[in-house]
């Protein structure tokens, strides 16, 4: 184990970490114990009950890495992440769910999806970000988006798009509704 070239630091100690003896079992044994008081109370605790008896921290450790990290578990995450990329939906401005939220939910999503090492092309990205667009005053914006290559081959790109044009919408229906107010109340004053 001396002699190999190892990538780094890390990986050499855990290559010349001695898992045996009675330093060790100590030490396993007074790991198992602190690691315990922080998982107790949560869902974890059931797939490393079968470890209390024998305080093996090292075998509870990985028996739990393989429940979480294991090959359902990251089945499970990539269809909850693509879940959420197929249920979110815009359909416009509300005090609860801004344009901003539904950004999040895709680069969350997206995130996850690369995490899990699931690459997803960059025009998928975009189709199913447009598709859960169901606010009328982008239909426009979503067919620029559709015809342009370059935003539709760049998720940034087009959420970054469609953000601007989503935010300039919004203030100049507030600026339009002032003016509209500041008339009206002119015409009432004209009145008298």
């Amino acid at each position: 184990m001396h002699q190999v070239n190892y990538t780094d630091h890390n990986e050499r100690l855990i290559n010349m970490t001695t898992l045996t003896g009675p330093w060790f079992e100590l030490d396993n044994q007074h790991i198992f114990e602190e690691f315990k008081a922080l998982i107790l109370k949560g869902p974890g605790w059931k797939f490393i009950k079968a470890y209390d008896r024998t305080k093996n921290c090292r075998g509870a450790v990985l028996a739990l890495h393989r429940q979480c990290e294991g090959i359902s578990a990251v089945q499970t995450r990539k269809a909850a992440a693509y879940a959420k990329i197929a249920s979110a939906r815009y359909s416009g401005q509300k005090r609860q769910f801004s344009f901003d939220s539904y950004v999040e939910i895709h680069q969350e999503a997206h995130n996850t999806l690369s995490d899990l090492e699931e690459p997803v092309p960059e025009t998928k990205k975009v189709t199913d970000f447009l598709a859960g667009i169901t606010d009328t005053r982008l239909s426009n914006a979503k067919d620029l988006i559709l015809g342009d290559p370059q935003k539709l081959q760049d998720f940034e790109l087009c959420q970054q798009y469609l953000k601007t044009l989503v935010y300039n919408k919004t203030t100049q229906d507030k600026h339009e509704r002032q003016v509209s107010g500041l008339n009206r109340q002119q015409q009432g004053r004209n009145r008298h």
